[in-house]
């Protein structure tokens, strides 16, 4: 996934990890989460606190509701 022509999301396997991070060693780079089979969404700051904590049927419920025009 790209965020823009300089910014990159990954999605790889957690066995994959450490040899991911081996390619670019010389590169800024950080683990955002890590995916689970839980059909839900959980966003924490640094410091640990609950920024989001919702089912993604809700998520997507939001993200559609501006464009349901009845």
């Amino acid at each position: 996934f790209s965020e823009s022509n300089t910014r990159f999301l990954l999605e790889v396997p957690a066995s994959h990890a450490e040899q991911l991070a081996a390619i670019f060693a010389d590169l800024p780079l950080t683990q955002l989460g890590t995916v689970t089979a839980e059909p839900h969404v959980r966003i924490r700051s640094t410091a640990g606190e609950s920024v989001i904590d919702a089912a993604c049927a809700d998520l997507k419920a939001a993200w559609q509701q501006p464009l349901a025009w009845d």
